[in-house]
């Protein structure tokens, strides 16, 4: 990595920064210094030419580290005793012939790390083998940053991945190295452009260094970067030391400074630039001078270890291990030289990114020993801890008239809202009736022939999509399949493997030219708008944009913003939806104002492509259909009106000079209508998504940026103008902070296809029309077989054939008879005949059935899937369309009478879904409790959860008394004890490690039966816990990027995707961005349409369902349930899940929000009954005494003064959810120190007129002189509900703050 530097401009490289790299270097080549030596010499010269470079190496350890540098050793000390103890026991386990593990080596080197230290002789060794290659590298007397800045000129460069080095004045230009291991790049920072950035002074720059924490100053406690950063920048500008005097002199600063801290030796050190030594001991070689005394540096206490000794002994162990593994070797090889190898290879369920690899009942691997990953955890009543150092407790603070005028609106708002979508929902239902009353009667079951009953079956049952794998393993298993046709003959080999061969090729290609034609047509428009709005509209652009995407109008209302509670506080009849996209999809316009914009959505519901297209999508799907069509074959004769308006768009681009790319060479031309339909949905999806959804998204979000500035003229929607316009004109107010035009990606995305689609597409291959053709002879067609039929024939022959002939003859066997071995999708999914055959039951008899008057949902059964005949795929994997028959339409849209409809608290039969109903809206009365249980209060299980960001998890399960989550599994007798399986097959021989495994067992059942104290069974998962397949695929495909060359430029793809101009941001251009990658287009698609890709990715995205669902099973296994298992009818059990929303502001996406989704789906669908419950204060009080808790310096953890025990924050918070639901399940309500409290006492939430709790009155939870005791000295809470991640953040830093305030302006509260 060269840059281009100026003439006079020096890299000055501060060695040291770079310790990680040293450390790997000098331990892998302890034994070879002048290797070590030279391999970073190699790593350094990376960053630019020598001979232009300044080496700066440390001395002595000065002074003013002092503290810095005790603390290192300790460190230092501390892991070599941990890496002397694992070297022991490494040494004992193999000097006793026992197999060591990896971990214990992970120990040894892991200590051996944390211990090493590159000592003075190295570095002057280091500084030796410079200078003799003629290279300029100096020994500095002590720290290289002093050195550096020193002779540091304007055009220099430092190198160094020190973050503090602007705080010299004389330091211009800094690269601080970043990426992974290998990587050679930095990250350029210029002072005047950071300045400038943060809107700070050279001299506060340097203050805030000399504050915040560095080398030679801690800071003060709870003051971190972002608050001095607050601090300092509203002071007036003067010298560093005036400025550090007066931030030390401000009010917050002297409230937590405590230790008196003055930052002498930083000031000192970043203005005057000089330091003393502080150790004399091997620091001979190093120059001094005598203006500047030697301080001696205290010794730390602890013994000092030997690191070279100890790598001695590390290096005898481990040849020890290699000696005894070579003679193992070697008996058991001349034992077994006449035996066949036993080669074990990747097993049938391999996944490359599975975190656990393979099976734990599979031959040859070992059994853990540990606790399962995502098991959830039993632990004894916790014992008391003393208080930690840093700990600042919360306080109490009184629901103000502000919140509680908010609270109520927001209650009238949700009654409001819930009004309003009555009133659409029944005007819907009035104009639909009216639309039917003028159109003919719709035929009979009877009478409908195979097209109107598939739709009838659309208008009944939800279409969902079967992942059944890819489409070349199921084109084979298809070909060799016996199908539905008993009288059809099988396949020989040969054209088994030529008709499987000829099905993944046509798929492949029509997916690929279906891909780049729907991407042709993007490239084109979106540099047509591009230009159009450059050079200035006409009214034929306006009505050529018109024609592109339906009209928009504002959504924007002038109304107060609803209290964060009213997440959780709504109408009786409302919860809350799990997804971040607002709104219910489908009440109305309003659910189409959090849809996505910002790129090419190609995966929406399965149902959409197939749909009927409403009035006023009609029109403008003509117009794409054309418009690709066009781009695909050039053959449009512009005679309609669309074709027409299509002729205007061309002509208008050609007067602009854009045209059309050419069309490429084609070994096979597909007809258009079959090719295409799919994807002229999904463009113009795209193009409504992008500008009529996104103008409403950039409104909103102009407006919510701009709230409290008086006199600033806010762009609005104008409905008069197209929605493009109004798009941009937002885009652009808002700095272009989207692109401008939906842009594809180079790999494939879905495509779907109905068989009357497909048939003309396999017409084109000689193999697949003989086997259609011999489909319809077998079926007897025609009566003369000398016949030849054409593919008008065959078309009119699949309108009568069974629903999914072509897909299980050709693409798939699932659907056929399964197999007694078949499970999943290929056991549920069947074909339904249009009149049925041998006895089986038809379209017509299901839909009569479903269609009388007598029809009751609440009776309905049904289970399984029925293909419908469509497919999806990208060209390498396949999904089948089919309708569920457990879940109902009529059911979902409420198209049956009130009193017919299930509870879909009880039963699925209106879909899973994730929308959640809050506690007190289900548990209203003591009867309701009954009704939806069965059960008594007390003998009903609770297993809480608590979502977030960092930990996606923590949930804890509330018990009957006397029960555990083992016991929960198994049914109950007659006499109401558990039954016991009996095992009447003959034990197997036991192998030793099983006999003391089986011991373990048996002692924990005699423990288990002894009294003992109260158990607590929770369970937390972090987010890098479930994330690392997704993290393993990133890493893989990263690492792939910058070794694959592409062919054609012989430049990495990394090297090609990173020159890609910006789609977004101020001076990004669109066409610049299409030029460009037109000119990589041979490289990157190669890449992202290679077999090896798509493996990789479907791997990822299986192991990340299935660590989803060791979640779900970790979760279920506390209350004795399991994800394979339906709830048993003994189980009673509430699944309560916080209703508070978070997002990951920085770093990767978080995943709670699709986890929730996943498991609220799952767990419905096997019976559980789950609700939602608000989550105030259940982060602030501690769920035994109830009083507020403490923060801590690890903001997950918090202390409780009164119990003296710390809390994980998230169990503490599920905990305080349990209480909740078990009282709302015994007094229909919630307890009183989880509400917010008046000034005077009262509760507003226990008001019938603020409805706050649906029931008033009743007294419940502690007394209010057990609250005033508890509340002693308390602080913090707020509002639950919809509080965001950086709130949460915000009270991690300054848990004396109210971060859950839902006010404007958080005020903070002094500790006591």
């Amino acid at each position: 990595m060269h840059h281009h530097l100026p003439d006079d401009s020096i890299i000055r490289v501060d060695v040291l920064s770079f310790f990680t790299k040293i450390r790997y270097i000098y331990t892998k080549h302890a034994n070879d210094k002048t290797m070590a030596q030279a391999i970073l010499f190699e790593h350094l010269r990376k960053y630019g030419n020598p001979s232009r470079m300044v080496f700066y190496v440390d001395g002595a350890p000065a002074l003013e580290k002092k503290e810095t540098h005790r603390e290192r050793n300790e460190k230092r000390n501390k892991a070599l005793k941990n890496a002397q103890v694992a070297i022991d026991m490494l040494g004992n386990r193999v000097s006793q012939d026992k197999p060591p593990t990896k971990q214990m080596f992970k120990n040894v080197e892991t200590g051996l790390r944390g211990g090493f230290k590159w000592s003075l002789q190295d570095r002057e060794d280091f500084v030796d083998f410079l200078q003799a290659q003629q290279l300029d590298a100096h020994l500095c007397r002590t720290e290289a940053d002093i050195d550096i800045a020193a002779e540091c000129q304007p055009k220099d460069i430092v190198l160094s991945q020190d973050s503090d080095f602007f705080a010299y004045d004389s330091v211009a230009t800094l690269w601080r190295p970043v990426g992974k291991w290998d990587d050679v790049k930095v990250l350029e920072y210029g002072r005047e452009a950071v300045l400038t950035q943060i809107r700070l002074s050279t001299t506060k720059l340097t203050a805030l260094a000399c504050v915040s924490s560095n080398d030679q100053n801690k800071n003060i406690p709870s003051m971190g970067i972002a608050t001095n950063y607050s601090i300092i920048k509203d002071l007036p500008d003067a010298d560093v030391p005036s400025l550090v005097k007066d931030y030390l002199e401000s009010p917050s600063v002297i409230c937590s400074n405590q230790e008196g801290i003055d930052f002498t030796a930083s000031v000192l050190v970043f203005t005057t630039m000089t330091q003393e030594i502080a150790v004399p001991a091997d620091v001979s070689s190093v120059p001094s001078t005598s203006s500047q005394s030697v301080m001696p540096l205290t010794a730390s206490p602890a013994s000092f270890l030997s690191y070279e000794l100890l790598c001695q002994q590390y290096k005898l162990v481990k040849d020890q291990h290699a000696n005894a593994k070579e003679q193992k070797r070697q008996g058991n090889s001349s034992s077994k030289s006449n035996a066949t190898p036993n080669r074990q290879g990747k097993h049938r369920g391999f996944r490359r990114h599975r975190v656990i690899d393979r099976p734990l009942d599979q031959a040859g691997v070992s059994q853990q020993v540990h606790r399962p990953r995502h098991s959830y955890k039993a632990r004894a009543e916790p014992q008391q801890h003393e208080q930690p150092s840093i700990c600042r407790q919360y306080q109490q603070k009184p629901y103000t008239a502000q919140q509680e005028a908010r609270y109520r609106e927001s209650i009238a708002e949700a009654r409001k809202n819930k009004a309003k979508k009555k009133r659409q929902r029944e005007g819907r239902q009035l104009k639909r009736e009216k639309e039917l009353s003028k159109r003919k009667p719709p035929p009979k079951i009877s009478e409908m022939n195979k097209a109107q009953l598939i739709n009838a079956m659309v208008y009944e049952h939800p279409l969902v999509s079967l992942p059944v794998g890819t489409v070349n393993a199921n084109s084979k298993r298809a070909a060799a399949a016996v199908t539905v046709d008993t009288s059809q003959l099988v396949s020989s080999e040969q054209q088994q493997q030529h008709q499987q061969q000829e099905v993944s090729a046509c798929i492949l290609e029509v997916v690929e030219q279906a891909h780049m034609t729907k991407r042709h047509a993007q490239e084109f428009l979106g540099a047509l708008i591009e230009t159009v709005f450059e050079r200035g509209l006409t009214v034929d652009d306006r009505t050529i944009l018109s024609s592109l995407c339906p009209g928009v109008e504002s959504k924007v209302r002038v109304a107060p913003q609803p209290n964060q509670v009213s997440q959780a506080i709504s109408s009786s009849f409302a919860g809350t939806s799990t997804k971040d996209k607002g709104g219910e999809g489908g009440e109305g316009e309003e659910g189409e104002v959090g849809a996505e914009d910002d790129g090419d959505e190609d995966s929406g519901n399965e149902g959409d492509e197939d749909a009927e297209p409403s009035a006023m999508d009609k029109p403008f799907i003509a117009f794409y259909q054309i418009l690709l069509a066009h781009i695909y074959s050039r053959k449009t004769k512009f005679k309609t009106v669309a074709e027409r308006q299509v002729g205007q768009l061309l002509a208008r681009a050609t007067s602009l000079g854009i045209t059309l790319p050419a069309v490429p060479p084609r070994n096979i031309s597909y007809p258009t209508t079959g090719l295409l339909e799919s994807t002229t949905k999904q463009l113009y999806r795209s193009m409504k998504m992008m500008y009529r959804n996104g103008s409403v998204a950039l409104e909103t979000k102009i407006n919510s940026q701009a709230d409290g500035q008086t006199g600033t003229v806010l762009p609005k929607i104008d409905s008069k103008l197209p929605a493009i316009e109004n798009y941009m004109i937002l885009n652009k107010a808002s700095g272009r902070s989207r692109q401008i035009a939906p842009l594809s990606p180079l790999a494939p995305r879905y495509v779907t296809f109905s068989e009357r689609q497909l048939l003309p597409l396999f017409w084109s291959w000689p193999t697949l029309k003989d086997k259609i053709r011999r489909m319809m002879s077998e079926d007897r067609y025609f009566q003369d077989p000398a016949i030849v039929p054409s593919q008008a024939d065959a078309l009119e022959w699949l309108a009568r054939t069974t629903p999914g002939r072509l897909v299980i003859t050709f693409l798939s066997d699932v659907g056929l008879p399964p197999d007694k071995h078949d499970m999943g999708y290929r056991k549920a999914t069947t074909v339904m005949d249009v009149d049925g055959k041998d006895g089986k039951e038809s379209l017509r008899e299901h839909l009569e059935c479903l269609r009388t008057e007598t029809f009751d949902p609440k009776e309905w059964r049904g289970k399984g899937y029925v293909l419908k005949g469509s497919i999806r795929t990208n060209g390498r994997l396949l999904q089948l369309l089919a309708f569920k028959l457990k879940e109902l339409q009529c059911v979902r849209y409420r198209r049956v009478p009130e009193d017919r409809l299930p509870n879909p608290l009880l039963t699925t039969t209106g879909g899973t879904g994730s929308y959640l109903t809050e506690a007190r809206n289900v548990f209203s009365t003591a009867a309701d409790v009954e009704s939806l249980l069965a059960a008594d209060p007390s003998q009903i299980a609770v297993l809480s959860l608590d979502l977030g960001t960092s930990c996606i998890v923590g949930a804890t399960v509330s018990l009957p008394p006397g029960q555990t989550p083992g016991t929960l599994k198994r049914p109950l007798g007659k006499e109401g004890d558990q039954k016991k399986k009996r095992n009447k097959k003959r034990r197997a021989k036991l192998k030793p490690g099983d006999r003391r495994r089986q011991r373990k067992r048996q002692k924990a059942r005699k423990l288990a039966k002894q009294p003992q104290m109260t158990q607590y069974f929770d369970l937390v998962v972090k987010r890098k816990a479930v994330s690392r397949p997704t993290d393993s695929f990133a890493n893989w495909l990263e690492e792939r990027k910058e070794n694959t060359t592409g062919p054609s430029t012989g430049r990495a793809i990394h090297d090609l995707e990173s020159a890609l101009p910006p789609l977004k941001g101020e001076g990004a251009s669109f066409c610049e961005y299409v030029a460009t990658r037109r000119a990589f287009e041979s490289d990157l698609y190669g890449f992202y349409n290679k077999t090896n890709f798509w493996k990789h990715k479907w791997d990822a995205d299986v192991c990340k369902k299935e660590e989803f669902y060791r979640v779900a099973e970790g979760l279920l296994n506390m209350v004795g349930g399991s994800v394979g298992r339906p709830r048993m009818p003994h189980q009673h059990i509430v699944i309560a899940i916080g209703l508070a929303k978070f997002s990951a502001i920085h770093g990767p996406p978080a995943l709670n929000g699709s986890f929730e989704a996943f498991f609220v789906s799952l767990t419905r669908s096997l019976g559980y009954l789950v609700i939602g419950v608000n989550e105030y204060f259940t982060s602030k009080r501690c769920p035994d005494c109830h009083g507020f808790v403490c923060a801590t310096s690890d903001w997950r953890t918090l202390y409780c003064r009164t119990c003296k025990r710390f809390r994980q924050r998230d169990v503490m918070a599920s905990m305080n959810m349990n209480n909740a639901i078990k009282d709302h399940l015994i007094q229909q309500q919630r307890p009183l120190y989880l509400q917010p409290r008046r000034q005077d006492g009262s509760y507003p939430w226990m008001d019938a007129s603020g409805g706050g709790n649906g029931v008033g009155g009743g007294e419940a939870g502690p007394s209010e002189e057990a609250m005033e005791n508890s509340e002693d000295g308390a602080g913090g809470g707020g509002d639950g509900g919809a509080v965001s991640a950086k709130k949460r953040r915000a009270a991690s830093i300054d848990p004396t703050a109210d971060a859950l305030d839902s006010s404007s302006s958080r005020t903070k509260k002094k500790a006591t």
